[in-house]
């Protein structure tokens, strides 16, 4: 039974995630959605748990975990092996993106937990810098953390950041382009 009550929690969160993103990129439900095989141990998907129905314009890879137990110390200073499996898991849909589209996505896990509002986004790209987040996109509150399994850092930042990230990495300029072109007819 408490499996599928993880279950639904976790449908729950990623729906939470979904609609974030649609009003962000000023999409419908059938430009974005929640991945079919979200929850789904496949190699087919590689926009993990966040679709988009044309995934090379929107070059952006989520997974999004929803733990009670989950609290920040299972990130710090290394994370537990858990935090480095999903960090394996979102490191393979990355390259399997990178070989279908030939460009490299903002590939991000939203983690959270039932009844705390307060998410967090661990970036997995390595070409981000610190100083680039607080200087270029103005998020001044970040941490940093070590996967012994990975190898490297990571970048934590607080979810309502979300938006600042997505600009800095232009994946915003879409939306901007769209919105400006539109003509006011009387």
């Amino acid at each position: 039974m408490e499996g599928n009550t993880n279950k639904r929690r976790g449908k729950y969160f990623e729906d939470v995630i979904v609609k974030d993103y649609r009003r962000i990129f000023r999409l419908d439900k059938y430009q974005c959605y929640r991945s079919g095989s979200s929850g789904a141990r496949t190699t087919i998907e590689y926009n993990g748990d966040v679709s988009f129905n044309e995934p090379d314009k929107y070059p952006l890879i989520t997974e999004c975990k929803y733990y009670k137990n989950m609290t920040l110390d299972n990130f710090f200073p290394g994370c537990c092996s858990y935090i480095n499996n999903w960090l394996q898991q979102i490191n393979n849909q990355k390259h399997h993106y990178i070989n279908n589209f030939n460009k490299v996505p903002l590939t991000i896990i939203v983690a959270g937990r039932p009844y705390d509002k307060h998410h967090h986004i661990v970036i997995e790209n390595d070409d981000i810098e610190c100083e680039d987040l607080d200087v270029v996109a103005g998020i001044h509150q970040y941490m940093i953390f070590y996967s012994s399994k990975m190898k490297r850092n990571y970048i934590m930042i607080d979810y309502i950041y979300l938006e600042r990230l997505l600009e800095f990495y232009c994946l915003l300029e879409h939306r901007k382009s769209l919105s400006s072109t539109i003509v006011k007819i009387d």
